[in-house]
């Protein structure tokens, strides 16, 4: 989470959503960005701190979406990059749910229960967060892979992910793939 309090703002980031990009490049001066932490749902204090402090009730509440499909693959790449876990195998852990929030909650998950203003599109992230904060700004590193996900889902797959993501399909206007 990031709090802005002279412009009494805050963006909520959850995981894989270029959460490290904008802490990094919002959390300087320039721009007046404090970087939150807290405890994530599974007990763990990093970034993606997402309940927003009583005292800040009168700012305005951003979170960062991303369609759930592409993030799904980011949130597999991650692990592959970090730990080596291939695709089939982080697939079967998570229909067991036999890993962390960080791998296995939804964008709504992360939220639940919480208010949200504006909404700030990963697929347009420079101009979602120039319109939120009222300025230019550089995000640095950001770096958006345009993966074709054809090349990564076969269809039981696409079905288990379909399921996973139709939450926030729905709530957060993306469109939800068809089956064949």
């Amino acid at each position: 989470m990031i709090y802005f309090p002279e412009k009494k703002k805050v963006i909520i980031t959850p995981p894989h959503t270029a959460s490290g990009n904008l802490h990094r490049s919002l959390c300087k001066e320039a721009y007046g960005g404090q970087w939150v932490l807290g405890p994530n749902p599974g007990g763990l204090i990093d970034h993606h701190w997402t309940k927003v402090h009583r005292t800040w009730s009168d700012c305005e509440i951003a979170l960062v979406v991303r369609n759930p499909l592409a993030r799904f693959a980011a949130i597999w790449e991650h692990m592959y990059y970090f730990k080596k876990i291939p695709w089939a195998v982080f697939l079967e852990k998570h229909r067991r749910n036999e890993m962390d929030c960080f791998c296995t909650y939804t964008i709504s998950d992360w939220v639940r229960g919480q208010r949200v203003d504006t909404l700030i599109r990963f697929e347009n992230l420079q101009e979602s967060i120039d319109s939120f904060m009222g300025q230019s700004v550089k995000i640095e590193g950001f770096v958006h892979p345009g993966r074709n996900l054809k090349d990564l889902y076969r269809y039981e797959e696409l079905r288990y992910v379909i399921k996973w993501a139709r939450e926030d399909c729905d709530k957060y206007g993306y469109k939800m793939p068809t089956l064949l």
